[in-house]
């Protein structure tokens, strides 16, 4: 709604005080045609009771009052129709009013948002949850409401906590995981460096899209036209400019052998290797060997925030190996010319899905369907290198649409935090 709509239309305005004085001269100036205040406290020659106006014309009465809105809401719809009660705000940034007349949701007595926030790792910097969390406490500022700040620490036992969800309070939990509940959403880095991933349960192989197959379901409905248009805008804005999680080396033509499979590996005592189907270390020596007895050329690249030496000794081994190479360039040169990429559950896998390469998933993961999942290195024996269909192609392009639209936010886009905060708080408000 805007002021235009309330043009030459008789409005009261409740109650009376020196913002609504304000607001009665902005009236004035757009031609609204003021009748008077409603007030339950004070008394003037412009000051009426509701029961004084119940048979009067008007149009509308305009509610505005940051500190008795719900007192005065459902004190004025008892008797007005709700159509003709106008709450109003101040938008303080833009120096605006705003106008709305739908069913007003209030929040519970003593109600306050709960957000827990990582802790501070000098040797990562700032990263993109960091800038979300200030970003989500300045929009749930709006509401008026407690919010209470949670300090969380990098952690195993710190993901794997359990969430307790208090009385009349809403809940924004950082990579964690946990049953679904209307009060609780997760949150964490995503797998590029400006998003966040959000999920009603949980993160990687904890994600609904493991679990809820209703959701796969309504990956497929997804139109095909708008899955390529948004998978080639996603692209462009990140695989064809070099960009990931980490900073990326840049593409140079890449001493990189022919006809080879990708490994990216991960950190092995991460979390989410809870949820990979093989011990890491044996999952990565078993492949060596089956590629290795096939003559299949092997691509290796460590993570960057790997530390751990019994990874270093492994791959100090392989490079003795002349069909290994031990890789240190862009993830996405390597994804571009390999034949498949091998993953437990990485952020490289779902990267390599912009590429249309076949990527083998040894672990659950969010992006799993979009992937070949192997739970025995018999089946992957018996094919190595899957191929991909045309129908697993626009599948994969689906699944990033979707991904990308429904299961992310872009710290950037202020909108997008905007519209994640309040679909989430008034499903809230709907249910209770």
């Amino acid at each position: 709604m805007n002021i235009e709509i309330f043009k030459n239309k008789r409005c009261y305005i409740f109650p009376k005080s020196n913002i609504s004085l304000t607001f009665k001269k902005y009236l004035e100036v757009n031609s609204v045609i003021f009748l008077g205040f409603i007030d339950n406290n004070l008394k003037d020659d412009e000051i009426y009771s509701l029961n004084d106006i119940q048979n009067q014309e008007f149009d509308y009465i305009f509610i505005l009052s940051p500190n008795h809105l719900k007192a005065i809401y459902e004190q004025t719809t008892k008797i007005v129709p709700i159509e003709k009660v106008v709450c109003v705000t101040f938008n303080s940034e833009n120096l605006s009013y705003l106008f709305s007349n739908k069913r007003r949701k209030f929040f519970p007595d003593d109600f306050f948002f709960e957000v827990e926030v990582p802790d501070f790792q000098a040797y990562n910097g700032q990263d993109a949850s960091h800038i979300f969390v200030s970003l989500l406490i300045r929009e749930l500022l709006k509401f008026n409401q407690k919010i209470i700040t949670i300090p969380t620490q990098h952690n195993n036992k710190e993901y794997f906590r359990n969430r307790k969800i208090k009385k009349n309070s809403l809940l924004f939990s950082y990579h964690s995981f946990g049953g679904k509940d209307i009060r609780k959403i997760h949150f964490k880095e995503g797998y590029f460096f400006d998003i966040i991933n959000i999920d009603e349960i949980g993160y990687s192989g904890w994600s609904s899209l493991c679990l809820d197959q209703n959701e796969i379901e309504e990956i497929k409905k997804i139109d095909i036209k708008k899955a390529r248009r948004e998978f080639t805008r996603y692209k462009q804005k990140y695989i064809n400019k070099n960009l990931s999680k980490y900073l990326q080396p840049t593409i140079t033509e890449d001493t990189l052998p022919s006809n080879f499979i990708f490994i990216p590996l991960q950190i092995f005592n991460d979390s989410v290797m809870a949820k990979s189907y093989f011990e890491p270390i044996f999952w990565l020596k078993n492949l060596v060997e089956i590629l290795t007895k096939n003559q299949i050329n092997i691509v290796i690249k460590r993570h960057p925030k790997c530390y751990i030496s019994e990874v270093e000794e492994l791959l100090n081994n392989f490079r003795k190996f002349e069909n290994i190479t031990i890789y240190e360039g862009s993830i996405h040169s390597a994804v571009k010319k390999c034949l498949a990429v091998y993953t437990i559950n990485s952020g490289v896998g779902f990267e390599s899905l912009f590429h249309l390469k076949p990527v083998i998933t040894f672990g659950e993961v969010d992006y799993q369907s979009a992937t070949f999942n192997v739970k025995d290195f018999k089946d992957l024996e018996n094919n190595l290198i899957p191929i991909l269909t045309n129908e697993k192609k626009d599948y994969m392009k689906k699944f990033i649409t979707y991904y990308m639209t429904y299961k992310t936010i872009n710290i950037s886009n202020s909108e997008s935090i905007s519209n994640f905060v309040d679909n989430f708080v008034g499903n809230y408000l709907d249910k209770i």
